[in-house]
């Protein structure tokens, strides 16, 4: 999972560059909150995945 999440924070802060490039552009808009959706699904998932192992070990 950690590739993921490296490839997925990747993926939103190429997705800012390009809101900064086009400021106005909606669907670019859009994309970027869904790849910050992503992102934040994805650390979510790991941070469940810690504290449940967490959980078990002790």
């Amino acid at each position: 999972m950690p590739d993921e999440i490296a490839a997925a924070g990747q993926q939103v802060v190429d997705m800012l560059g390009a809101c900064a490039a086009a400021p106005d552009d909606v669907e670019t808009g859009r994309a970027a909150d869904e790849a910050l959706m992503r992102l934040e699904r994805l650390l979510a998932a790991a941070a469940g995945l810690s504290l449940s192992e967490k959980g078990s070990s002790q």
